[in-house]
This record gives structure tokens, sequence and C-alpha cells, in this order.
């Protein structure tokens, strides 16, 4: 009698350890495409675009953060590559920027007019509401030479009817063209604006998702910011680990850094965490893309 009521025992062990993996999960990913632009030819947007949706859609993610997508052809290229998908938040930054010296800097045809939009996939999540903001803090040794944005959404996952709330955004870089264009000060300061943003949306409870290029490892200051306001970093807690540290490789891996990030606050169970590594001897991107997935309690 003692052995099936052991074997009992042992079985409702299991279902509890696994139970996060057998409710219901989402993946969602951020991935910053490089910019349509003047790359050498192999690395040329329409050489490369393929390969950015087979990554995509292999991986099947509900919600997808972009940065550094050109409103116009890029854009639209993405549309009709992922046709399964829905965008929002494609308002181009050049309609953020604040002051004489942005407006100056991005009225040069070397600035593309890049966006941060958000796709997602109907048949898992329902859009609430969105919109898409400007994160440029003003003041003395605080103005980036290129304005910065962020695309917030609200979804429901179709799967328990839970909601939660995804920010996308890129954070300033430490230079364009010779220019200071951020610091991490200025970084730290348009993070204040995003987690400001976070605290008038909806009950405390809803889970938050920021995520995108950051430009910054999570660590120091940042951390700590992000820390104080109640997020985690989902690669530190995941049940599992894949994928390569680096997120960002250059065309070449010689520019290795870890600089894309997913941050969650609220009661998720994060499952699994995973860098996509580039296909042998193809670049997507000089950025590879970041996926979590999780479950919604």
């Amino acid at each position: 009698m003692k052995c099936p009521l052991l074997i009992k025992l042992c079985i409702l062990g299991l279902i509890t350890i696994c139970q996060p993996f057998i409710a219901s999960s989402l993946t969602i990913m951020t991935y910053n495409i490089r910019r349509l632009g003047d790359d050498p030819v192999e690395h040329q947007w329409e050489n490369r675009r393929q390969l950015v949706f087979d990554q995509i859609l292999n991986e099947k993610p509900a919600a997808i953060g972009f940065q550094e997508v050109v409103v116009g052809q890029q854009l639209e290229d993405l549309k009709n590559g992922l046709p399964q998908y829905n965008a929002i938040g494609d308002t181009g930054r050049k309609a953020f920027a604040t002051g004489w010296f942005q407006k100056g800097v991005v009225s040069l045809e070397k600035a593309k007019n890049e966006s941060n939009p958000l796709f997602y996939d109907p048949e898992q999540v329902t859009l609430v509401s969105y919109e898409t903001f400007g994160i440029n803090p003003t003041g003395r040794f605080l103005n980036a030479s290129l304005p910065r944005v962020c695309t917030r959404a609200t979804f429901i996952d179709k799967q328990n009817n839970k909601q939660f709330i995804v920010y996308n955004t890129h954070l300033s870089s430490s230079g364009a063209w010779g220019l200071k264009d951020g610091t991490e000060l200025i970084r730290l300061k348009q993070m204040k604006m995003i987690i400001k943003n976070t605290k008038k949306n909806l009950p405390c409870t809803t889970p938050v998702i920021i995520m995108g290029d950051l430009n910054t490892r999570f660590e120091g200051s940042m951390k700590k910011k992000f820390t104080k306001a109640g997020f985690i970093n989902t690669k530190e807690k995941a049940l599992v680990q894949k994928g390569p540290e680096a997120t960002r490789t250059g065309w070449n891996d010689e520019q290795l850094k870890v600089i894309d990030h997913i941050l969650i606050k609220g009661d998720v169970n994060i499952l699994e965490h995973t860098v996509l590594e580039s296909p042998v001897g193809h670049y997507p991107s000089d950025h590879r893309p970041v996926c979590v997935t999780i479950n919604i309690q």
C-alpha cells in the first residue's frame, strides 16, 4: 500500500514543479533589425530581410518589439513579410524632436526616421490600447543629438484572459556620426520617463514588460533604478537560459555587447530566456533577437 501512495506523492510533486510549463505561455521578442541604409552590399536590408522574417516566424512570438525600423520601405517590408501580425507604434522619431539642435540633426538626410513599432499576433493576444511617446529629457547635459521614442501597448492573453503591458524602446547610444548622442545620465533619465509612464497605467498588479535596445549592460545605476521600481532582468530569473551571451555582434562578431534586454515586473513565471544565434555565415542584423517565454499568473 505504501508504494502506490509514494508514487502518487511523486506524481503530485512533479505536477507542482512542472505547472508553469503546463500552463499557458507566451513568447515575447525584442529585435534591433538594423536600419535600412548604406551598409556594405551583403548587409543591406533587401539582402537580409528574409533572414529576419525566418527567425521571427520560427519562434512565433505573441509580440515583437522592433528597433531601428525606418518609416517607409523597411516598415512596409516588415508588414508584408509578417502578414499574420498587426503593427502599431509606427510613428518615426522625427515627430518627437525637441529643441533647435535635435530638429536640425533630424533634418539631415543621414538621419533616418526610425521607429520602434510593436507587432502582435491577434491569434494569441488582444490589443486593448497603445501609444507612442517621446523620451527626450531636456536641460543641461541632458540633450541627446537624436530624439528617442517608446511604444506602449496593453494586451490580453487570449489563453487565460490576463492583461499585461509592453514597452518597447531604444535608448540613446554613446555617439552618432561623431556627435555625442547619449550618455549614461541621459539613458537613466530616459528610463525614468518610461518608468513614470508605467505608474499611470492600469492597476499596480498588472504585469509590465520593458524591452528593447537599452545601449547599456544591466548593471550599476541602470540596474538599481529598475530594481527600485520592481523590475527584474528576465535573463537572471529564467528557469532555462539558451543561446550566447552577447546580443550585439556587429557584422563580424567583433563588437560583442550585452545591451538588448527584456525586463519584467509582476506576477509572471519566466520559463525561458533565449538569445537567438545568427544562421551560420549570415547576419540578419548586427543585433541578435532576444526572446522570453512567460506564463502570466
